[in-house]
């Protein structure tokens, strides 16, 4: 695999495993030091067995902003299909209360799909933090600020990790009297309903390759 020399396009030497490759398809593309997400403009098997991915910034929806690749990929790199997913926190649809949901998108020759699941019922509140290596620049996470916080300082280039708080509740009555605290989730206070659920937080950390 390796990049053309106008870096408008990413050649592939190998067909197997490649069937998902059509116009329009969300491509991820990365090596050991650098990946790119671009959409294939055009996708040509002229040449077998090499296949040609082109990534012209305006011919494809919602489409690309630039027409180049942005680093130089040879032998070595791997290409795949990007799936992104969606995870939120909604109304439970199998029980009382609210649930973990995941939604898988899919975009296909210009085309968006989605799909979406129930993970994890009891789940009322979801907040992230997002990690940055502000000490001793060794790439490990010591500091974690909120969206906005990332946002206003554009560092999001800089996230390492992701810190994800989630709040459990049980059924309703399960407690004796009701449910008056505040819980802090990834440094967000959070009001929950006045209820008889017990709750408890979890939080765990997921490393990001950016």
């Amino acid at each position: 695999d390796h990049t053309s020399a106008d870096h408008t396009k990413l050649i592939l030497k190998r067909k197997q495993t490649q069937d998902w490759l059509e116009d329009g398809s969300l491509i991820v593309v990365c090596d050991a030091f650098n990946t790119t997400l671009f959409q294939a403009s055009d996708i040509s098997h002229n040449n077998q067995p090499d296949i040609t991915i082109a990534s012209a910034a305006a011919q494809v929806q919602p489409g690309n902003t630039t027409d180049q690749i942005d680093h130089d990929y040879s032998q070595g790199a791997q290409v795949a299909n990007y799936e992104p997913s969606i995870y939120f926190i909604a109304q439970s649809v199998s029980e009382d209360g609210y649930s973990l949901f995941r939604e898988y998108l899919n975009i296909a020759k210009g085309k968006l799909t989605s799909r979406r699941e129930e993970l994890v019922t009891g789940v009322e509140n979801m907040q992230l933090q997002f990690g940055l290596d502000l000490d001793a620049q060794d790439g490990i996470a010591d500091a974690y600020f909120s969206a906005s916080h990332i946002d206003e300082y554009y560092m999001w280039d800089a996230v390492l990790a992701v810190k994800v708080g989630l709040l459990f509740a049980s059924e309703d009555g399960v407690r004796k009297d009701f449910d008056n605290n505040e819980y802090v989730l990834a440094d967000t206070l959070v009001s929950v309903n006045k209820d008889k659920r017990k709750r408890y937080i979890n939080h765990f950390v997921v490393s990001v390759r950016n």
